[in-house]
């Protein structure tokens, strides 16, 4: 399957995303969620991997058959629980900096623009410091490897 990241949100300047989840679900409400996404895409939020801070996401496509996934993600003062890649995944920022480390375990600083390629079998935790919004793809999705508290 093909997917395309909504050009709506390339567009966007960054300060458009805000500096809070609360300012970029305030910026995005559900039902222009619905239109770069489809129908079911709602914000899901939730307590970050380290109970620092929060994140927030929407999938915005999901293909059932094979875990193809789609999704617009926000992590606020906190990381992501660890997770692995069973067949890869594309990192888009969109705004704010994120921390996160390659393949090779080197750390790098997401800002707008920049894009990270992880391979199958990867693991990691991306989080910020302060905000990062993102667009993540994962061709066959993606399994947790630490316990989320």
């Amino acid at each position: 399957m093909l997917f395309r990241v909504p050009e709506t949100l390339l567009q966007m300047p960054e300060e458009f995303f805000g500096t809070t989840t609360d300012e970029l679900m305030m910026a995005i409400p559900e039902y222009e969620l619905k239109k770069i996404g489809n129908e079911r895409t709602k914000w899901k939020l939730g307590e970050g991997a380290h109970g620092t801070g929060r994140f927030a996401v929407a999938v915005l496509r999901f293909d059932k058959s094979t875990q193809e996934t789609l999704v617009l993600g926000a992590i606020e003062r906190d990381a992501a629980p660890e997770h692995e890649h069973t067949g890869g995944e594309t990192i888009l920022t969109l705004a704010g900096v994120g921390t996160d480390v390659t393949d090779t375990d080197e750390r790098v600083e997401m800002r707008r623009g920049l894009i990270i390629v992880h391979g199958a079998k990867t693991i990691h935790a991306p989080g910020s410091r302060a905000f990062w919004v993102f667009i993540y793809y994962q061709p066959t999705g993606m399994r947790l490897t630490a316990p989320v508290s």
